[in-house]
């Protein structure tokens, strides 16, 4: 148990809600974009829901909420920072190690090639900031990518007083933008 600061609120959001979770809707704006706030019923199905997390099972979510009127709305506020300080790995596991390889990556269409020259990445960097307070959502994300020369040689309660997933969506693709697990606020 801990105490943290809890932002409050009331009025009517779409939401869904089965024996295992709780979704809430809260628009942003003209309402386009949105955060989404799921707080599963167990903190086992809070790994399970993170596991499966996309776009289609929020779309199902959805697709089954109705409109409902709170009496109370209760959110921590909370900033997070993700970064990584090289996504070798990661990109390497999706295919791309080939753009790492001084002596096999192809970016011709970069930059013309001189002789033996060859341009490759050499660090991908990556960084996103989420900061939810009473003023709204701030969202940030930056990717560097370093390349190298070198030649070759009903009135509802919902409290979210656990941990929760929040996704940061743009409604009118679907697209999720980001996406974010909060264990402690």
């Amino acid at each position: 148990t801990k105490q943290i600061y809890m932002m409050n609120n009331s009025g009517s959001y779409q939401y869904y809600s089965d024996t295992t979770i709780k979704c809430i809707r809260l628009p942003y704006g003209r309402g386009k974009i949105a955060m989404y706030i799921c707080l599963p019923d167990t903190l086992d199905y809070l790994d399970t829901i993170t596991n499966i997390s996309s776009p289609t099972v929020l779309n199902n979510y959805f697709i089954n909420s109705r409109v409902t009127e709170f009496d109370e709305i209760k959110i921590p506020k909370f900033k997070i920072a993700y970064g990584a300080k090289n996504l070798y790995n990661v990109l390497k596991k999706l295919g791309m190690g080939i753009a790492f390889d001084p002596m096999n990556a192809d970016f011709s269409n970069i930059r013309p090639i001189n002789g033996s020259e060859t341009i490759f990445i050499q660090k991908v960097a990556h960084k996103a900031i989420i900061d939810v307070n009473e003023e709204g959502t701030e969202a940030a994300a930056v990717t560097s990518v370093e390349l190298g020369l070198t030649y070759v040689s009903e009135k509802y309660k919902f409290i979210v007083n656990r941990p929760f997933i929040f996704y940061i969506r743009d409604d009118r693709t679907g697209t999720i933008l980001f996406m974010g697990k909060i264990i402690d606020p």
